[in-house]
């Protein structure tokens, strides 16, 4: 990796560095302030618009931006050691990915009740690939390991063929 790349990732490592240096108690908080913000954003009635493959597709991607932060903000729950030390807990990072596509779940499920909003499987396949980007992303940030970085352009595929099923596919 050229010295433009290292700056940047050094660069990148410092915010969650910084999340990871703050009392257990308040990252607890963030998972739950997702959630939150998750659920009421999901709650709203959409405005009645003209149809819109664009928008439509914006707003798919906008799951994967949002569980990968939800994932991201149960993996730095846990402590620096935790993630990046020799005795690393392994399961953390499944446990992060379960815990937010579970919420995707209920938030599909809660969506079905609001008027406008539906219930949708391709919505749910963005959240489970958006929660994998986000733990995939952050553990190569923060382990500054390159062996897993190499995933990340099949995360992003991955995470761009579920944001197609959303919009284009009904199930």
């Amino acid at each position: 990796m050229n010295r433009l790349g290292l700056l940047l990732v050094k660069s990148l490592r410092l915010l969650p560095g910084a999340w990871l240096s703050m009392p257990a108690w308040l990252r607890s908080l963030a998972p739950v302030a997702v959630m939150v913000t998750l659920w009421f954003t999901s709650s709203i009635t959409p405005e009645p618009r003209p149809p819109s493959t664009v928008l439509d597709y914006l707003h798919n991607g906008a799951h994967i931006v949002a569980y990968a932060t939800l994932a991201g903000a149960f993996l730095l729950m846990r402590n620096r050691a935790a993630l990046v030390g020799s005795g690393a807990v392994r399961s953390w990072p499944a446990m992060s990915v379960v815990l937010s596509t579970l919420h995707g779940a209920f938030d599909e499920w809660h969506q079905s009740h609001v008027p406008g909003r539906v219930c949708s499987y391709g919505d749910l396949l963005a959240d489970a690939s958006g929660s994998v980007l986000g733990v995939v992303a952050l553990l190569a940030l923060l382990r500054t390991d390159w062996q897993l970085a190499r995933w990340l352009p099949v995360c992003l595929a991955v995470c761009v063929g579920c944001v197609s099923i959303a919009t284009w596919v009904s199930w």
